[in-house]
């Protein structure tokens, strides 16, 4: 496990590190696509963990979304982005419910997502 997670972790901190010490705005772009992509990662495993212990959920859109938000605080957007953003992931939640398939299993995987 430690052969495998100290390469990773090696790399990250450089590109940490790059991204806190390098001038201008490139170093803030950096910490972007750094940010944007460990949260990305990050809501991933933590969503995939819960699949494993049966709580299903929409992990792809919901990692998508913290990593926007995520992104959105890193360049200082505006906060009407990140209600917007909310906002979408509650819209698009509740459209999963428009199928009449099976919406139990969906009010489900909802919940899971918006934790």
């Amino acid at each position: 496990m430690l052969k495998y997670r100290l390469p990773s972790g090696v790399f990250l901190g450089a590109v940490i590190l790059t991204s806190i010490f390098w001038e201008g705005d490139a170093g803030r772009y950096v910490f972007f696509c750094a940010g944007a992509f460990l949260a990305f990662a990050a809501v991933k495993e933590f969503l995939g963990m819960l699949d494993k212990m049966g709580m299903r959920s929409f992990s792809t859109a919901s990692s998508l979304i913290s990593a926007l938000v995520l992104g959105g605080m890193i360049m200082e957007l505006p906060l009407v982005a990140f209600i917007s953003a909310g906002m979408a992931m509650v819209v698009l939640s509740w459209l999963s419910l428009l199928p009449p398939a099976n919406r139990r299993d969906s009010v489900s995987k909802m919940v899971n997502s918006l934790s």
